[in-house]
């Protein structure tokens, strides 16, 4: 990076991804990797992701120094490779480059500042081909595309598009990964073409209402042409394969959308290409007439090709077994959805399945289908048991509530049979039944498995046992485990965890000695912090000022209203000192044990002279804006800490309980230089809580961004755990594949 480089404010953090997967372009995938390290705007990492080429691999990660160097962790092509380099980025905005292709200094500068405008999902810049020799004279302008580069006709302002290519594309992160990313199954592997980036952009624009992409030509990306692609074989081959891609991104898109441009293109550009080669012709160049020949051969082989595949029957899946999309039932951790961090891994695990598996039909039990329609969109609520019949309505909800979870808890043992066939199988509506109908069941997050919540893990435990004993793929996320010592649910998680294809766990202070202990196999446990990482945007909390405070007054807490009155005082008169406002991070808005109640209780607001925030924190994302307000963090609140770390924030915790003594041990393990707890049963916990206080409001810069990073890796390990599971299902089924046919042979 140089010296003059600017550092643009306001623009948002990029990672730049660069796939490679031959030693034969090795020296143009240096050349691209200098030209991002050029960049007149501040790239925050730079990935380059090998393709199944492990030499090359080790060659790269030797040779390319400042260079995050990862493999294709996906199925093999180009759209796996850019989908492992994103899930190892931390950008707000990912873009990519071919590792033949090299973008100008200011190729970063012009396109990121379109995503100012909210309705923009993606920019896509000039392609300029490169010719290793002379540009054959017979090859048009119009099918620059052809070798990667931008065709005349196309706009000289940025404008919006329906798409834009892949190499130079930009593509905000939030919608890229709501979208699932690539398509792994669909673009350029070996002699295969097919237009990933076109069927990305579609889907992009589809997520975000009035989603756009927008062609900004004053960004401009070099695209190197080899000699090979200078023939006129390659060239009718090239437009054969984009015409039969183009019948399989109809077969996902339909046929409107996905050939909308190219009508355009036919009507407009492609007659004005072959008057001009006439014209050309007439006033003496010859090459005029071949290049008009060459535009209609090329029309003719597109439409050939188009034509050809769509008689060839191209459905929704080439390339694979035509298999309907997976159902996935998720057990989680909040019933009623009212504690924000619940909400929060809930949310993180229905993003990173919907990554994994886009057309995925997700189910997750719940007791708020309203709350799970808010939170969640396009999930479906399964909640329904024998105790919601009129008769039993009449009872209070919570009797109502403890005989649906001992009901959820001993039904799936008395028989896997139970409620299969109850229901038609598409319309599951009790967890029993949904276990049945689904093909794949996860845990999501939560410190439910331990004895405090023993009632609880029991239930989440009795569903898995019931779709392993159905053959189904199962794996637990974000879990915080222990302490466990009641001899029943120590049997029944013996009986669960050996059987779990991924488990992953918030913490490896005790938890992953205690996973083992229980029969989890090593290889399959993987520490990959809170789940709720996922949605915590990377970089620095902004103009952070604030004491952030949260406190849980409950039984399983072990904090009364007096301690956390005390705990208040203490907050109040230290806020006061470091001159700042007080901000109010709860958490659990459950009636009972209600984080803003107790907030409220403990810090009398009229005694504050700084301002002290109280308001309702509804949503994570609500939660993540508030504790961004913040210097430091003073929480009995698991998440209120998460959420503050993962910006740089550091969280002392304070604990009065084993159940919490535990938790917070485990998140200061993962954060060891910003995340300090203080036991409410020290004697002198009210001068070591001020001194811990004004320590961690003086932390240094470093240590702050060791805690980002700490996140940041965690959230990593988080999506390749998810990224694992996918792997053990599709060899999963691949062997169950294998069964069948030699059965059937």
């Amino acid at each position: 990076m140089r010296q003059d480089q600017a550092d643009l404010e306001g623009l948002p953090t990029v990672s730049v991804i660069t796939a490679a997967f031959t030693m034969e372009r090795w020296d143009g995938l240096r050349e691209a990797v200098a030209s991002v390290q050029a960049q007149t705007v501040r790239v925050l990492e730079t990935i380059v992701v090998i393709d199944h080429n492990p030499d090359l691999l080790d060659r790269a990660r030797r040779e390319l120094p400042g260079v995050v160097v990862v493999p294709n962790v996906r199925d093999r092509g180009a759209s796996g490779a850019r989908n492992s380099g994103v899930a190892a980025s931390r950008g707000e905005v990912v873009a990519f480059l071919d590792d033949d292709a090299v973008a100008s200094p200011t190729w970063l500068e012009v396109m990121l500042p379109h995503f100012a405008k909210p309705d923009v999902v993606g920019v896509g810049c000039q392609g300029v081909p490169v010719w290793s020799r002379d540009r054959p004279r017979w090859f048009p302008q119009e099918f620059d595309w052809a070798v990667g580069g931008s065709y005349r006709g196309m706009p000289e302002e940025a404008v919006p598009v329906r798409n834009v290519w892949s190499c130079g594309m930009a593509v905000s992160r939030p919608v890229f990964e709501a979208i699932g990313g690539f398509r792994d199954d669909f673009g350029k592997v070996g002699g295969r073409s097919r237009p990933e980036d076109t069927d990305l952009c579609l889907r992009a624009a589809a997520a975000r209402p009035g989603g756009a992409w927008v062609y900004e030509p004053a960004a401009v990306m070099r695209h190197y042409v080899p000699a090979n692609r200078t023939t006129l074989r390659f060239f009718l081959r090239r437009c054969l394969l984009e015409g039969s891609g183009k019948a399989a991104l109809a077969a996902f898109n339909g046929a409107s959308e996905s050939t909308s441009a190219e009508r355009l293109y036919t009507r407009r550009v492609l007659p004005r290409g072959m008057a001009r080669g006439l014209r050309d012709s007439l006033r003496g160049d010859l090459s005029g007439g071949l290049r008009s020949i060459a535009i209609a051969a090329g029309f003719c082989f597109a439409a050939a090709g188009f034509v050809a595949g769509r008689a060839a029957g191209i459905t929704r899946r080439p390339d694979v077994p035509r298999t309907r999309a997976p159902r996935i039932l998720i057990d989680q951790s909040g019933y009623d959805l009212l504690n924000v961090g619940d909400v929060a891994m809930l949310q993180s695990c229905v993003f990173r399945l919907r990554r994994l598996w886009p057309d995925a039909e997700i189910m997750v039990i719940c007791h708020a289908p309203e709350r799970l329609a808010s939170y969640c969109p396009g999930t479906i609520a399964i909640g329904r048991t024998w105790a919601d019949l009129p008769i039993f309505r009449l009872l209070p909800r919570r009797p109502r509530l403890a005989a649906e979870q001992a009901w959820k808890i001993a039904a799936p043992y008395f028989s896997y049979r139970i409620g299969s066939g109850r229901v038609r199988a598409d319309r599951p509506r009790t967890a029993i039944q949904a276990a049945h109908a689904a093909d794949l069941v996860v845990a999501s997050g939560g410190g439910y498995l331990t004895d405090t919540w023993w009632w609880h893990a029991a239930g989440v435990l009795s569903v898995l046992a019931l779709a392993q004993r159905l053959g189904k793929p199962t794996a637990m996320f974000g879990q915080g485990v222990g302490p466990i010592r009641r001899a029943a649910l120590r049997v029944q998680a013996r009986s669960v965890l050996p059987a779990l294809a991924v488990l992953g766990l918030r913490e490896d202070r005790i938890g992953r000695d205690l996973a083992i202990s229980l029969g989890a196999p090593s290889g399959v446990v993987a520490v990959t912090g809170d789940d709720a990482l996922e949605l915590i945007p990377a970089g620095n909390a902004p103009g952070a000022h604030a004491v952030g405070v949260s406190m849980r007054v409950t039984h399983n807490a072990g904090v009364d209203l007096t301690a956390a009155e005390a705990v208040g005082d203490l907050v109040v008169q230290a806020a006061e000192a470091f001159q700042a406002p007080i901000v109010a991070l709860p958490v659990s808005r459950y009636p009972t044990g209600s984080d803003l109640a107790a907030l409220r209780a403990m810090l009398h607001p009229e005694r504050s002279r700084t301002g002290i925030v109280l308001d309702d924190l509804v949503t994570p994302e609500a939660l993540i804006a508030a504790a961004d307000r913040c210097r430091i963090i003073v929480t009995g609140s698991y998440h209120a800490a998460v959420f503050g770390l993962a910006r740089g924030v550091p969280a002392v915790c304070v604990t009065r309980s084993p159940y919490y003594d535990a938790k917070f041990a485990g998140l200061s393990a993962l954060f060891p230089d910003a995340c300090f707890v203080v036991s409410l049963d020290d004697p002198g916990y009210l001068r070591q809580l001020r001194d811990v206080m004004d320590h961690a409001w003086n932390l240094p810069a470093a240590a702050r961004a060791a805690a980002r990073d700490a996140a940041a890796c965690q959230c990593h390990a988080g999506r390749e755990a998810y990224v694992r599971f996918r792997d053990a299902v599709e060899m999963t089924r691949v062997v169950r594949s294998e069964v069948r046919r030699e059965l059937v042979t």
